[in-house]
């Protein structure tokens, strides 16, 4: 494993979400409590009136500086408000026994997430499917955001994505069959780097090459922004729960690069967690 390639790849993570908090309106950070907090080069989201684990866990941390069990310790207390959170190491975090330390702490490592890049600098075969894709423009910011956040079962979420779209950087898609969405998807490009996210699908036109297509558009469009690469995350390929998404990948010519153990505390009560949007 190539740790340089994650600490690249845990990067552009922190940068897409700082920015997406950047994005927030005052009355949306107050309405989800939405904080995002530096912890050892990495950031700590909190959204503490959302009980949800892909909006309160912490990331892309460790990286050039250590981190001890103390550390751990704070970072675990800025989320005891009640609701469900996660730490997630990457393999290139500088902290001996992490695993160990926040098991020992009521957090297990109770999934993983897949994380996959694919280089920019071959080619992209198009994708045949009776479906079109349009940028979204900033006009059309709410329709983006009710279909993504809908198909996503996280409504309260729908005015912060909304104020994502015409953000420099990012670039919304709508995919239509018949001038009907029935899909949508955003690309944030950073330089060299760029990262797909909000990959959602209408459930009656799921495997029929939705995502397919909006992956690569998604792929020209950020070889054209002049990035090199690109990452996603997914949940990951278990026997028992397989992911469709990894599949995609696959397909479209990513390469499985690292699992990134999501150690999560649940509220007595609440067995189920969050998974990333491609």
């Amino acid at each position: 494993m190539d740790l340089d390639h994650v600490r690249r790849m845990e990067r552009v993570e922190v940068a897409v979400w700082r920015d997406l908090v950047s994005a927030a309106s005052s009355d949306v950070r107050r309405n989800l409590g939405l904080v995002d907090v530096q912890f050892a080069g990495g950031m700590a989201l909190l959204c503490s009136r959302l009980p949800s684990v892909l909006f309160n866990r912490a990331f892309g941390f460790g990286l050039e500086q250590a981190v001890c069990a103390t550390n751990l310790d704070d970072l675990i207390e800025l989320y005891r408000y009640g609701g469900p959170f996660a730490i997630q190491p990457s393999p290139a975090v500088l902290c001996p026994g992490t695993a160990t330390l926040l098991k020992n702490r009521g957090l297990p490592a109770r999934s993983s997430w897949s994380c996959w890049t694919r280089t920019l600098d071959v080619p992209i075969e198009p994708v045949r499917a009776p479906i079109r894709v349009t940028r979204v423009r900033r006009e059309q910011a709410e329709t983006f955001a009710a279909l993504t956040c809908g198909l996503l079962g996280e409504f309260t979420i729908a005015p912060w994505i909304a104020e994502s779209v015409g953000r420099d950087r990012w670039t919304h898609y709508l995919a239509l069959h018949r001038d009907e969405p029935v899909g949508a998807a955003a690309l944030f490009v950073n330089g060299d780097d760029a990262w797909l996210s909000m990959g959602v699908t209408v459930e009656e036109y799921r495997n029929q090459g939705v995502q397919s297509v909006l992956i690569a558009r998604r792929l020209l469009d950020a070889a054209g922004q002049g990035a090199r690469w690109i990452r996603v995350e997914t949940t990951d390929d278990r026997p028992n729960q397989p992911s469709p998404s990894s599949r995609i990948m696959q397909y479209a010519g990513f390469t499985l690069q690292y699992q990134r153990p999501s150690h999560v505390w649940l509220p007595p009560g609440l067995d189920k967690q969050s998974s990333p949007a491609e």
